[in-house]
C-alpha cells in the first residue's frame, strides 16, 4: 500500500494543489474526481475502477510510461464505458488498444481546472513515443495471454498477464 500526500490550500469549492511540472499551485476538485469514477464504476457494473487499478498497476511495473499516472484514470473516463459484456482480458487488450491510438489528444481535467492532464506528456514526443509503444506493447501481450488461455495453455496465459502486471498478479 502506498499513500500520497499532497499539500493543498481549500480555495472556494476547490483546493490549490503543488504543482509538480511548474513552480506553483494548481487547482483540483477531487470530489468531481470521485463522482466521476464512481458514476464510471457503476455504469460498468463494478468493474471500473478494479480495472484502472490493474492499468495504473501496469503503469508502475512498466516505469510509468504514461506520466502523470491520473492520466491512465482520465482515458479510462472515455475508453471504459458500459456496459459490462466481456471479461478483463479483453477489457485490458481493448483499452490498450485505444489508449494507444488517443493519447496523443488533449485529456483535459475532468474537473474543469488548470491545464490538460495530458500537457506534459504531450510537450515531450520522446516521451510520448515511448507511452504509445508501450501501450502497444500491452496490448499485443494481452492478446498473447488471451490466446494461450484460449488454447488451454492457463499457466502461459498467467506467465504473460504477470510479466504485465507484476509478481503481486497471482498465478493461481
Amino acid at each position: 500500500m502506498s499513500v500520497e500526500v499532497v499539500p493543498a490550500i481549500s480555495e472556494d469549492r476547490h483546493y490549490l494543489i503543488g504543482d509538480p511540472t511548474r513552480t506553483g499551485w494548481m487547482a483540483t476538485d477531487p470530489s468531481v474526481h470521485a463522482t466521476l469514477a464512481t458514476d464510471a464504476n457503476k455504469a460498468f457494473d463494478g468493474h471500473w475502477k478494479p480495472i484502472i487499478k490493474m492499468l495504473k498497476k501496469w503503469n508502475d511495473q512498466n516505469g510509468e510510461p504514461v506520466e502523470p499516472s491520473f492520466l491512465m484514470e482520465v482515458m479510462g473516463l472515455k475508453l471504459i464505458r458500459g456496459p459490462w459484456t466481456s471479461g478483463y482480458p479483453y477489457e485490458l487488450r481493448a483499452y490498450f488498444a485505444s489508449a494507444a491510438d488517443r493519447i496523443g489528444e488533449e485529456w483535459p481535467d475532468p474537473a474543469g481546472f488548470g491545464s490538460p492532464v495530458s500537457e506534459a506528456l504531450a510537450a515531450n514526443s520522446l516521451l510520448m513515443d515511448q507511452a504509445r509503444a508501450a501501450l502497444r506493447d500491452a496490448e499485443v501481450r494481452c492478446g498473447e495471454a488471451i490466446r494461450h488461455d484460449r488454447d488451454g495453455r492457463t499457466g502461459a496465459a498467467l506467465e504473460v498477464w504477470q510479466g504485465l502486471f507484476g509478481p503481486l498478479f497471482a498465478k493461481s
